[in-house]
């Protein structure tokens, strides 16, 4: 069992089923690429081919629709057998997967009063960086990306928000009035791994040359951003939603005049029919979404 290719299954199971490697990537949450990855490396795994190379269309060798069936079957059984063990789950407890990022700076300085107000109501967060679908053992999954694949009616976005560049406010003051966007580039910067934040795609969206972005410090969270900002290492850039408790407590300065919008920022993938505590964690996200600070 420990040595089974369980991926690659997945995708030749997904690739049998949607018949495409296309439409499996659209399925899986996968790119096209590491789906043809996940099919060679099965391939080279038990040293048989699965599918005929050549020519346009996709075709599987009878051994490929052989073990594809199989993996289709098994795997769908686990499906079942997963979804039986969840239903088990107390009818007071949601598990909700998030980025450590935004668990830290938006979800769990609202949680103490949902559940405080609910009594033994018990939210669990899983934390992770992945943004495909709803991992097993949790139930709701708030993704920071601009588009989760919205034909499936459990994938609804939650708001939008704006990337903004931060300072200390003693770093601020220092630096005095920045009229133009790149007057910030002069400053040491602070780079976040996050794709959708990142300081050459704030260059583009205002007409700045990037090549003046590429250098500074690189930081693994957004949480490490604002800490290093908060410090007076540079200038950060920062989701405002994120950023609006440390804003507030006058932690960083704000440059609003230099805000960039990333639109539908934050998605919810939920399953197609929540249970009822399911949909009261739902619920109230929506409602703290509508109530905290916007893009402004």
């Amino acid at each position: 069992m420990r040595n089974l290719p369980l991926n690659g299954l997945r995708v030749l199971a997904a690739t049998l089923e949607a018949g495409g490697i296309r439409a499996a990537a659209r399925l899986l949450g996968l790119s096209p690429s590491v789906v043809h990855r996940h099919m060679r490396e099965l391939e080279a795994r038990i040293g048989v081919s699965l599918v005929e190379r050549g020519g346009g269309r996709l075709r599987f060798t009878p051994a490929g629709q052989r073990l594809g069936r199989i993996a289709a079957q098994t795997l769908g059984e686990l499906a079942v057998g997963v979804e039986a063990t969840r239903e088990d789950r107390r009818p007071n407890e949601v598990v909700i997967s998030t980025t450590e990022s935004f668990a830290e700076l938006w979800l769990l300085p609202r949680l103490a009063a949902f559940t405080e107000a609910r009594g033994r109501f018990a939210v669990s967060i899983k934390t992770g960086q992945r943004l495909s679908r709803i991992p097993a053992d949790a139930d709701i999954a708030i993704r920071l990306t601009s588009y989760v694949d919205d034909s499936q009616p459990a994938a609804e976005p939650l708001m939008s928000d704006v990337m903004v560049p931060v300072l200390a406010p003693d770093l601020a003051r220092s630096a005095g009035l920045l009229a133009e966007p790149r007057d910030i580039l002069t400053l040491p910067l602070i780079h976040d791994r996050d794709p959708q934040v990142s300081w050459l795609r704030w260059c583009g969206a205002l007409g700045i040359d990037s090549a003046l972005a590429r250098s500074g410090t690189r930081m693994t969270s957004s949480a490490l951003v604002q800490s290093a900002a908060a410090l007076g290492m540079g200038a950060g850039l920062a989701r405002r939603r994120m950023a609006e408790a440390s804003i507030a407590a006058g932690r960083l300065v704000e440059l609003t005049k230099f805000a960039v919008p990333i639109g539908s920022a934050y998605w919810i993938v939920r399953r197609p029919v929540p249970r009822a505590a399911e949909q009261l964690v739902l619920d109230w996200l929506k409602r703290e979404a509508a109530a905290s600070a916007g893009p402004t």
